[in-house]
């Protein structure tokens, strides 16, 4: 991951506290899939026998059906215009705030969709960080990081996942964008 400065002065205070207070759209690894037992579990099999797991347990994997590994807002739902000045440009793609409370946590995974080559995928943690707050990249567990750091990786398909095993909400800006202004 690439460090490209600290745009904490752009984050308002009034967007973590809105956040805080509003539900998001809850993120389950089964939404988008046949939830039937039979269909999990021919999932699960398939999956380890393709020996691919860390791409597809996140929708396949061994997770309870009520599990809510967070919760995002993006354009559709974010209850305040999103407005980060000189980094506007980066919001021509796909964007969304990632809210996860303790307890929650997304499984190592690739993401799937929307992917492209020559996305470049943008991370920004709107909270400092804190004991328990974790993310990963690429076998790498990324720490002491401040408010506002953006980051960028090189692929959609990047190898990550998060949790929270914390005693605060997690709320991290995703931007998957195909060209860099």
């Amino acid at each position: 991951m690439d460090y490209y400065g600290n745009y904490r002065h752009l984050i308002k205070d009034e967007w973590i506290e809105i956040l805080l207070s509003t539900k998001g759209i809850e993120i389950s690894p089964f939404q988008d899939n046949d939830d039937s037992k039979d269909k999990k579990e021919k999932n699960i099999d398939q999956t380890l026998a393709n020996n691919s797991a860390e791409e597809d347990l996140f929708k396949n994997g061994p997770y309870d059906d009520n599990l809510i590994m967070a919760e995002i807002f993006d354009n559709r739902n974010c209850p305040f215009e999103l407005d980060l000045g000189d980094l506007n440009k980066y919001l021509q793609g796909d964007w969304w705030i990632v809210k996860q409370a303790p307890g929650q946590f997304m499984p190592l995974h690739r993401d799937t969709t929307n992917v492209h080559d020559d996305n470049h995928r943008f991370w920004m943690p709107w909270k400092d960080y804190e004991a328990g707050h974790v993310f990963i990249h690429e076998n790498k567990f990324i720490t002491n990081y401040k408010c506002g750091d953006l980051y960028r990786y090189d692929k959609d398909n990047d190898l990550h996942g998060s949790v929270n095993i914390g005693l605060s909400h997690r709320i991290v800006l995703q931007i998957s964008q195909k060209e860099i202004p």
